[in-house]
């Protein structure tokens, strides 16, 4: 960890007034944040890392996805100052509170969770388009069986079983792919190809990697801040809500709240909802799939380098966490059949 001084001198250009002080916020993300001290108040300094396999611009994304939201009103994200492409460094707003805790959701966090992404999925067409789209985006049924074999090949690519052994090479090569593969032949035609592409009517801008995990609760204010929108952009809507279902940071979440949080977003946004209700259905196991691949990420050497990158030297403890959970998730592929 470099001294205060010098990471001050190193970021001071990104300023307008002298840093006072900075902190280096260690976390178990994939990037380095800093909290910055200034006469005028403080902000979140973020260092991305560039180490993305298939040439993702995190720190873009996040900062036009930032930019575009609070254009439109948003004001429970953080506000964005500045981007330096060249070394992918953004400035942002500090945003007061704690992340949540899976075990600590009430259904108030649960509504006020489901009401930002209902929000999101009511931006007008015209403006959705000027979004990228999503880098996993699904717009077909075809895609949604691509994303997952892709994420395989990504992995292969550069395997490694470090810290595992065999039984990660035995997992990844013959029970996982031939699983992937069953999956995908026990689909209709019909269940693959719904129609085509989805239009940009029905398609929506998903933040990503949403969850509580990336929700700040500022209790005595009682103020919500939504951030991290790396990966935001154009996508199916039943994909995001899918993972959310799906996600590791809400796997301990009862299914009443579960439910709570869909039957709250159809509400708030009831056109397309059989349509997205039934995609849903037949793209739930999929989805349970990816998020195994998503687990076995931790398998990519490069993926090992990019955690690096923000965890240190805590990478052993953390592949042979997401290991184990990927054998776990397999078991529990189906959200709506469990």
């Amino acid at each position: 960890m470099k001294p205060a001084l010098e990471l001050s001198s190193q970021f001071q250009k990104y300023f307008d007034e002298p840093i006072k002080g900075i902190e280096d916020l260690e976390h178990a993300g994939n990037n380095r944040i800093y909290r910055v001290s200034l006469d005028s108040g403080e902000r979140i300094l973020k260092v991305y890392s560039k180490e993305q396999h298939d040439g993702w611009n995190r720190g873009r994304t996040e900062f036009s996805t930032l930019t575009k939201l609070t254009n439109l009103g948003f004001n429970d994200v953080p506000r964005p100052y500045s981007f330096d492409e060249g070394v992918q460094i953004g400035v942002y707003s500090f945003e007061r509170g704690s992340p949540l805790q899976s075990s600590e959701l009430n259904e108030t966090h649960i509504i006020e969770m489901s009401n930002f992404l209902a929000r999101m999925h009511k931006i007008p067409p015209k403006i959705v388009e000027t979004f990228p789209l999503e880098r996993t985006r699904c717009l077909s049924g075809d895609e949604y069986f691509d994303l997952l074999f892709r994420r395989w090949s990504v992995i292969e690519k550069d395997f490694t079983d470090k810290f595992i052994g065999n039984e990660a090479r035995e997992f990844f090569y013959n029970t996982l792919h031939q699983s992937m593969i069953r999956l995908e032949d026990g689909f209709e035609l019909g269940e693959k190809n719904w129609g085509g592409k989805l239009d940009i009517e029905e398609q929506k801008v998903n933040p990503g990697d949403f969850g509580p995990h990336n929700i700040l609760f500022d209790s005595e204010k009682n103020k919500y801040t939504f951030h991290d929108f790396e990966f935001a952009g154009r996508d199916d809507p039943a994909k995001q809500l899918l993972d959310f279902l799906h996600h590791a940071r809400t796997s301990e979440l009862s299914r009443d709240l579960k439910y709570k949080f869909i039957y709250n977003y159809f509400r708030k946004n009831p056109e397309n909802a059989e349509s997205v209700m039934e995609r849903m259905k037949t793209f739930d196991k999929v989805i349970g799939m990816n998020w195994v691949l998503i687990y076995l990420n931790v398998l990519s050497e490069t993926y090992q380098n990019h955690l690096t990158f923000g965890t240190g030297n805590k990478l052993e403890d953390i592949v042979k966490l997401r290991f184990g959970k990927a054998i776990e998730k397999s078991k529990h592929l189906s959200y709506f059949n469990d």
